[in-house]
């Protein structure tokens, strides 16, 4: 964190952006109280060699790494100070090719644009004229309105932030690695051109998949990944595996990490949406519902310190202890372990119906 003060200052304001959420489930947490920094060093000092009168050519000097950041990490130097004359183009180009970056701002009047390409990887505020012959390092945040013309020889990386408006007019060459959440709501125009080679794994996970764990007192959801999952203790694994909420189409542990949850073959996570029709038998009083002896669950804190039972303890206590301890609701406040009744449902009757 940098303080700034002096004359020519626009002061009054927080440059950058504030991180919203600490716990330990943010997204910039990555352990032990340390964040990722959401603004580079370079624009603060950018900033200021620019109010010092440092020359656009000379700036790379000051901050090498300065060209790493797109222009939307980095501060317009006229945000933070004032007085900071408008940038006047020179009166004729200085070589027959283009820079190898971009400047900070655009100058004044502007002429022809370039005869070759920017090599820099931010793009400019206005579209060329002609596509490019290469495709983009990252892709767009929103998809595009019309459709392509042929598709993709490989699938992406990561899925779009929003589904296409509408179906691609030819298949694409192999099988997706995993369903989509939801059915499409109608069937492809053309079917696949291959039948698939191999069963699709059923037990598959990804590191970066997300997972929901539940509402905080506010309302906000508590999102982690499989990879913090796997590095959580086994109270708190088994605590976040026996969930089977979703939100916004984010499932529950046991259904995204189902290796990390040894969930591969459960059945009893309910589907999203209803039978057509009743199953012709019963199910079994208690189902999946077995208690392990050896889990714990938060019972209380005192003097500071989370007090927690297994439920081999409430077995062997009297009806009226064990009513008392599977009336809590309440979750252990560090940890997220659940209570009796979330732990050890089939001493407390909770089992999914």
């Amino acid at each position: 964190n940098y303080m700034m003060m002096g004359g020519s200052v626009a002061g009054g304001q927080i440059a950058g952006i504030y991180p919203d959420d600490f716990s330990d489930e943010a997204p910039l947490n990555i352990g032990r109280g340390r964040m990722i920094p959401t603004t580079p060093w370079d624009a603060v000092f950018s900033a200021i060699a620019t109010w010092l009168e440092i020359p656009n050519s000379a700036l790379t000097d000051i901050c090498p790494n300065l060209y790493n950041f797109d222009t939307a990490s980095l501060f317009d130097p006229r945000d933070l100070f004032e007085g900071i004359p408008e940038p006047v183009p020179t009166s004729s180009p200085t070589s027959s090719h283009p820079t190898t970056n971009p400047s900070n701002a655009p100058s004044v009047i502007t002429s022809h644009p370039s005869t070759k390409p920017s090599l820099a990887s931010s793009p400019t505020i206005n579209p060329s004229s002609f596509p490019t012959r290469s495709p983009s390092n990252q892709p767009s945040t929103s998809p595009f309105i019309l459709l392509s013309t042929d598709p993709s020889v490989k699938p992406s990386r990561t899925p779009s932030i929003s589904p296409s408006i509408a179906p691609t007019k030819q298949p694409s060459s192999g099988p997706s690695r995993q369903p989509s959440i939801d059915p499409s709501q109608q069937p492809t125009l053309n079917p696949s051109g291959t039948p698939v080679e191999a069963p699709i794994p059923t037990c598959f996970e990804n590191e970066t998949d997300k997972y929901f764990i539940k509402l905080s007192g506010q309302g906000i959801p508590k999102i982690s990944t499989c990879k913090k999952l796997k590095s959580r203790g086994q109270n708190i694994r088994t605590n976040h595996c026996g969930k089977f909420e979703f939100h916004n189409n984010i499932g529950p542990a046991k259904l995204v990490c189902p290796k990390t949850c040894e969930s591969c073959n459960d059945t009893w996570v309910p589907s999203t949406l209803g039978s057509s029709e009743p199953s012709s038998r019963p199910s079994p009083p208690g189902g999946n519902c077995v208690d392990n002896p050896k889990d714990e669950y938060y019972l209380k804190t005192q003097n500071g310190m989370s007090i927690t039972k297994t439920c081999k303890f409430l077995s062997g206590k009297v009806q009226k202890v064990q009513d008392n301890h599977c009336r809590k609701t309440v979750l252990d406040p560090v940890t997220d372990m659940g209570p009796a009744r979330e732990v050890c449902r089939e001493i407390c009757g909770t089992c999914p119906e």
